[in-house]
């Protein structure tokens, strides 16, 4: 199988669709006139669903870069400026109002307003005067705050405030001597490529603007001039720049912002836009605790630890450090429908941030995914431009050879984001090295599917780069499918002898070669660990002649290694007739066989006995240095995906058990 053709096929299938991977249009929902739903996920992928129109009259085209009026969006940026002044130690979360204004010393008070409060919500201020400045600016805000009589006490109820938000940025203005949107743009647009994030939109961006409509169950939706119903002239739109609801930006723009929460506080190039001291505070309730609003600073926040916010129009993002996901709902509509509560409950349900899986949003948003669009998602996970392909038989000399057919995508996974592949009989591995490091110990990653697919990036591509992060080298095997157990046999048993005896050119070490398998993958890596004395074909060339005993294996949620019942279900060992599970006579363990990490978790389907009984049979073989590690729950096909189940830490687990091993 040839990667590169099936590369060129796939580029010619999008030209020829007119789609772009990762940014995709189709007609809104009845009832909606049009949003731009932004998903990013842990390995940083981006997708754009644009959907129905920005202008309904023009038939405008909701697109990436349609600029949505941000409104209170706009908090959360103003408190990123905050924390970055406050990590460059210019600012302190708990200096006082009155240490940058001396007015506010005469407010009645105990306890004395504070830049966390004033983030918080928990000043004391109201959400904005109704009394004109004497000049336009966040100073001349906080002097007029300071003639008003706090409405509660500070510190001891939340009340949202657009208010303290532009005292906020008159403390952050009078710390850097700036004005706080020059400062934003400094520490957060700048190191984030945000170019078409303003106050004050151009010309082009005010022609890319979505119209704002009205919605009702009871009309169709209709253009609207939005009544900010804030008083001027401090809020008057476009006038200058306003720290609690005035930014205009685009989906484009407006997830680097999210994807730079979700990445710790970092921009795409590794820089710290803001301390992790700050980041864990940023993701800390900073309400007081009997309050049922879970505020932190300038976002509300969850038991996660997700930051979010919305806006008037409904614009709404949320980002999430421990899953690193983040996603947008950029809307422009006024008011409520039911059409609009449906569609908008979909998509948050289908992009959870903490689900199981963090699913491919088209789909299921009551639109079916077009042709072209599945193809580009395909294409999306199908590149691998950094790795090598390596065929593991020479033409014709292909053992158990069942057919010509050419590889196969199957959709049914996509909207899990994991590419699925079937018919494969040209098998290959796709080597991943490990970077810097020489003489480097490699896997074979074995997918699981129960021989009859192959998971191709949930459990290969994603194991390979946690591999290279590690410092290991790795190969992602796909081996014959379906239902060819022989063959994928003499396919693991290749791959490691072609690994060991070309190890100089991929700059490994042949006596640190192993293997990883999930599920199938799994009974794979089992299979090969206990059938090495003799390969299961006959000899091809001089790569046969290499020992294709691996030097360690994890099999992961394995499956399929215990007597059953002829008569029970495929996936069922001997357990309802008195006689203890026993491993199948075809996978004979013995003190050779390699030192083994196991992981699986109580409630798998696959049943728990199935690696209990492997690793039993290992320690009574004096097998050393093996490890299992059972978890409370998590069910099976995890992967390394964080889902916020004890299966989150295997991983972890493995890797410290691998460096332990091969150092």
């Amino acid at each position: 199988m040839n990667g590169d053709i099936l590369a060129a096929g796939l580029l010619a299938m999008l030209a020829a669709g007119n789609v772009r991977a990762g940014e995709l249009w189709q007609a809104a929902p009845e009832g909606v006139p049009g949003a731009v739903l932004v998903t990013s996920t842990e390995a940083g992928k981006t997708t754009f669903e644009c959907v129905g129109y920005a202008d309904l009259a023009a038939k405008r085209k909701m697109t990436p870069d349609t600029v949505f009026w941000m409104a209170s969006n706009t908090k959360g940026v103003a408190a990123a400026t905050a924390l970055a002044v406050v990590g460059e130690g210019k600012l302190m979360l708990d200096d006082p109002v009155e240490k940058y204004f001396p007015s506010w010393k005469k407010l009645a008070a105990k306890e004395r307003p504070t830049l966390r409060m004033l983030l918080a919500h928990t000043s004391g201020l109201p959400f904005f005067t109704d009394k004109p400045l004497p000049s336009p600016g966040m100073a001349a805000l906080a002097e007029r705050a300071a003639e008003q009589p706090l409405a509660y006490e500070p510190g001891t109820k939340y009340q949202y405030s657009n208010w303290g938000i532009g005292v906020a940025m008159a403390m952050v203005e009078k710390a850097i001597g700036k004005p706080f949107d020059v400062v934003m743009a400094e520490r957060i647009f700048k190191p984030l490529g945000m170019t078409d994030t303003t106050f004050v939109p151009s010309a082009d961006q005010h022609a890319r603007q979505a119209v704002v409509y009205r919605l009702s169950d009871t009309k169709p939706p209709e253009p609207m001039v939005v009544d900010r119903g804030l008083a001027a002239p401090y809020l008057t739109y476009g006038t200058y720049p306003e720290a609690g609801g005035g930014l205009l930006s685009t989906p484009r723009d407006m997830i680097k912002f999210f994807r730079m929460i979700a990445d710790g506080g970092k921009a795409p190039d590794g820089t710290v836009i803001i301390p992790p001291y700050l980041m864990k505070a940023w993701q800390t309730k900073q309400t007081p605790s009997g309050d049922a609003n879970s505020y932190s600073l300038g976002m509300s926040v969850d038991e996660s630890g997700s930051l979010s916010h919305g806006g008037q129009c409904y614009t709404w993002g949320e980002a999430n450090v421990k899953t690193r996901r983040a996603r947008l709902f950029m809307v422009n509509f006024c008011g409520k429908s039911a059409a609009y509560s449906d569609f908008r409950e979909n998509w948050q349900a289908v992009t959870d941030l903490s689900s199981k899986w963090y699913w491919y949003p088209s789909c299921y948003l009551g639109m079916d995914g077009t042709k072209e669009q599945r193809q580009a998602l395909i294409r999306e996970l199908w590149d691998h431009p950094a790795a090598a392909e390596t065929k593991l038989w020479p033409e014709g000399k292909v053992p158990f050879r069942k057919d010509d057919k050419p590889i196969r995508f199957v959709e049914n996974e996509l909207w899990q984001r994991n590419l699925v592949v079937s018919d494969i009989n040209d098998p290959f591995f796709v080597f991943y090295p490990a970077k810097g490091v020489q003489n480097a110990p490699v896997a074979v990653i074995f997918p699981g599917g129960g021989y009859s697919v192959l998971g191709w990036n949930k459990e290969g591509t994603e194991v390979a780069a946690w591999l290279n992060a590690n410092g290991m080298s790795a190969a992602v095997l796909l081996y014959r499918a379906p239902d060819q157990r022989q063959a994928a046999l003499c396919d693991a048993q290749r791959a490691i002898g072609l690994l060991r005896r070309d190890a100089a050119k991929y700059g490994i070490d042949p006596k640190k070669v192993g293997v990883i398998g999930f599920s199938a993958g799994a009974n794979l890596a089992v299979a090969v660990s206990t059938n090495w004395r003799q390969r299961a074909y006959e000899r091809v060339d001089d790569a046969d002649d290499q020992s294709c005993r691996p030097d360690f294996q994890l099999p992961i949620y394995l499956w399929d290694v215990l007597e059953r019942d002829a008569k029970a279900e495929w996936i069922a060992p001997l357990q309802d007739n008195g006689k203890e599970p026993k491993i199948r006579a075809e996978y004979p363990v013995d003190a050779e066989t390699p030192p083994a990490f196991l992981a699986q978790a109580k409630d798998d389907f696959c049943q728990i006995e199935t690696t209990t009984t492997y690793f039993r049979a290992l320690q009574a073989a004096g097998v050393k240095n093996c490890h299992l590690e059972l978890m409370a729950f998590g069910g099976h096909g995890y992967g390394l995906r964080k889902v916020g189940n004890p299966t989150d830490f295997w991983s972890d687990l493995a890797a410290d058990w691998l460096k332990n091993l091969l150092k």
